[in-house]
């Protein structure tokens, strides 16, 4: 369980400006597609807005860990970044 956000972002390939954008990275949300170019962009734990092909791991973990309310030790929490980036990558 975490925070879960609704932010206003603009996607980092078109600049266009997303609406409401569901932020919840310990649920594993923490991309969201542009409504104008359709790109997937990934949202960092400081809700800043980057390439999906720029993310690392270390950003997942620290997304992950800002917005936990559950005590995870670094060994679960570097498990769910390797698997994150797997997912987000291929």
């Amino acid at each position: 369980m975490g925070d879960r956000w609704y932010l206003d972002l603009k996607c980092v390939y078109c600049g266009n400006l997303n609406k409401d954008v569901w932020y919840s990275p310990t649920s594993s949300c923490d991309v969201f597609k542009c409504e104008k170019c359709k790109k997937t962009n990934f949202i960092t734990g400081e809700h800043k807005v980057k390439r999906i092909e720029d993310v690392t791991k270390e950003e997942i973990a620290e997304g992950f860990s800002m917005n936990t309310n559950i005590a995870w030790t670094e060994k679960q929490i570097d498990k769910f970044a390797k698997d994150r980036l797997k997912q987000l990558k291929f």
